[in-house]
């Protein structure tokens, strides 16, 4: 693993069954590489070629983050790429019950998470509480999906530049089930228009928080961490040729 604090991986979805099997994408084997017709080399921190598990995915990129988020610091993922790209089945930010092998980041981050809990529930000295939040950003609007009624929403910026949000609904979860139902919920109330690529495909961003804060009775202490889950709107809505 690199020790920047961003890291970027590529994975490249298997072609759907009314797509032609051909691909100008290259994979180095071992290698963080791709070769873009065969002479133009990319290095990323990560590759995952169509044939890599959604497990893999999660324990090799998502899982160092849970380990440090746990102990107090904050992530977040963005996915970013061309609708129909795989973003939301990467992220699983429209989780719905499937096949477990299928789940994406987030039901499987619910998963992780909730389990640490559970394994910590002998230490006496810590309690943990889990709440999360649903937005979605629209047309420069923002839409509490957890609370579509709520208009109080404000964004504000302190005297270092650091942006944050008040106003937004945060609900707390006491297991996964519930987490994963905020997820599945808030999905549904997601916006969702036309684009050129995808009839069904959303146009707008859509962030998942999950904030972490755990109790030290004894030293009264609190530590909170944020795990932000971004699922960007597909990246052809910036470019000039919409393609």
């Amino acid at each position: 693993m690199s020790t920047c604090t961003v890291r970027v991986a590529l994975r490249v979805r298997p072609f759907l069954d009314k797509e032609e099997p051909k691909s100008c994408i290259s994979f180095i084997p071992n290698q963080p590489h791709i070769l873009i017709d065969q002479n133009r080399q990319f290095t990323f921190d990560h590759v995952y070629s169509p044939s890599v598990s959604q497990e893999d995915v999660y324990q090799s990129a998502i899982q160092p983050l849970f380990d440090q988020f746990i102990t107090g610091y904050n992530a977040t993922i963005l996915a970013y790429g061309q609708t129909g790209s795989g973003k939301t089945y990467s992220m699983g930010t429209s989780y719905h019950q499937q096949d477990p092998k299928q789940n994406g980041i987030v039901p499987r981050f619910a998963e992780n998470l909730f389990h640490f809990i559970q394994t910590q529930l002998n230490n006496n000295d810590m309690t943990y509480k889990v709440r999360v939040s649903f937005l979605e950003l629209y047309n420069e609007d923002i839409i509490d999906l957890l609370n579509i009624n709520n208009t109080n929403i404000t964004i504000r910026e302190d005297v270092i530049g650091n942006i944050s949000w008040s106003g937004i609904h945060e609900q707390e979860v006491k297991e996964s089930k519930d987490l994963l139902n905020c997820l599945y919920q808030g999905s549904i109330a997601r916006t969702t228009a036309s684009t050129d690529m995808n009839s069904q495909s959303s146009r707008s961003h859509a962030i998942f928080s999950v904030t972490l804060t755990q109790h030290v009775l004894s030293s009264k202490k609190e530590i909170t961490s944020k795990f932000h889950f971004v699922d960007l709107a597909g990246s052809e809505r910036v470019r000039p040729n919409r393609s």
